[in-house]
C-alpha cells in the first residue's frame, strides 16, 4: 500500500443534524478523500474531517498531534466547533493513524478528568494512555460500578440513508456524546452481514 509522509486534514464544523448527515454523506462519497471522519458533540453540532495523503506540508500548518504535550485529538477537533471556523492541518501519517490512542478516543476523560489539562500533559502526558489492565487492577468497586452503569462503547453499521434517524434514536435513548462517525463500504457478498440494494 503506497503511503505518503503527511495527511492533509480539513476540519469543517457543521450545525444541524440534517446538515451533519448531508455533509458526512457527501464527504464519504467523494472519491478524492482518502480519509473521512465525523465527531459529533451534540445532536446538532459536529466537525466533519476529510483528508488526503501528501508528501509536502506547509510548515506553518504542521500539527504533530502525537507529541505528549499536545491536546487530545477529540478536544483539538472540538476547538474548531467552538471557534466555528474551518481549518487545514498537516499531520504526520503515523500520528494520524494513532490520533485517538493517547486519550483512548474520549474514554480517558472519564478515567482521568484532568488528563487534558496543559500542565498535566506537559508533566505526565508521556505516561498516557495507561494500560487498561493497570486501570482495572487499581479501580475500586464504586468506580467499577459507576463505569458499568454510565459507559457506552458500541459499534453499529448504519446505512447512510438511515443515519439521521439512527442518531436521533441514540440521542433519545442514551444521549452519550461524542459520537464517532466513520463511513464504511460494505461490498455485496455472502455472509451474515451484507447490503441489500442501496
Amino acid at each position: 500500500v503506497p503511503a505518503k509522509t503527511w495527511v492533509k486534514l480539513h476540519y469543517e464544523p457543521v450545525r444541524g443534524l440534517e446538515n451533519i448527515c448531508k455533509r458526512f454523506t457527501e464527504a464519504s462519497q467523494n472519491k478524492q478523500n482518502a480519509f473521512v471522519e465525523g465527531l459529533q458533540y451534540s445532536l446538532d453540532s459536529a466537525v466533519i474531517m476529510t483528508g488526503t495523503m501528501t508528501d509536502h506540508a506547509e510548515p506553518d500548518k504542521i500539527n504533530r498531534i502525537g507529541l505528549h504535550f499536545k491536546p487530545w485529538f477529540f478536544k483539538h477537533v472540538e476547538s474548531y466547533l467552538s471557534g466555528d471556523y474551518t481549518g487545514v492541518e498537516y499531520i504526520p501519517l503515523r500520528q494520524y493513524y494513532h490520533r485517538h490512542t493517547r486519550s483512548i478516543f474520549w474514554e480517558l476523560q472519564d478515567i482521568i478528568p484532568f488528563g487534558n489539562n496543559p500542565v498535566f500533559r506537559w508533566l505526565f502526558g508521556w505516561m498516557v494512555p495507561p494500560k487498561i489492565s493497570l486501570l482495572k487492577l487499581t479501580q475500586g468497586e464504586t468506580i467499577r460500578r459507576l463505569y458499568e452503569q454510565h459507559h457506552v462503547v458500541q459499534d453499529m453499521l448504519i446505512p447512510m440513508k438511515h443515519l439521521q434517524a439512527a442518531i436521533t434514536q441514540f440521542h433519545q435513548e442514551i444521549s452519550v456524546y461524542p459520537l464517532w462517525l466513520c463511513p464504511f463500504l460494505l461490498q455485496p457478498g455472502r455472509g451474515m452481514v451484507h447490503p441489500k440494494g442501496q
